[in-house]
C-alpha cells in the first residue's frame, strides 16, 4: 500500500488521474506489496474508474490459461 499512498498523494497534489494496468490475478506479487484490493476496489479507492477488458492473450498457451483460470477462480475474492 506504500506505493498506492505515494501515487495517490502525487495524484491529489497535481489533480492527475491514475491509469492502472493489471488484474487481480497478479496478487501473486503480494510479497512485494501487491494488494488485491487495489484492483477489486479501485473505484472505491480512487473515486473514478473505467474498466477496459482485454480478453485475449498471446503470452501463454490456451491450455495453461484454462488451467490457471480454473485454479484462480476457486478464490472467492476473484
Amino acid at each position: 500500500m506504500q506505493r498506492y499512498n505515494f501515487i495517490r498523494k502525487i495524484s491529489d497534489l497535481f489533480q492527475a488521474k491514475i491509469v492502472a494496468v493489471g488484474d487481480d490475478w497478479q496478487t501473486i506479487y503480494s510479497f512485494s506489496g501487491s494488494d488485491i484490493d487495489l484492483f477489486t476496489k479501485f473505484y472505491e479507492l480512487m473515486g473514478y474508474a473505467e474498466v477496459i477488458t482485454i480478453n485475449q492473450t498471446y503470452r501463454n498457451s490456451q491450455e495453461l490459461i484454462d488451467l490457471a483460470s480454473e485454479f484462480i477462480s476457486r478464490n472467492s475474492y476473484q
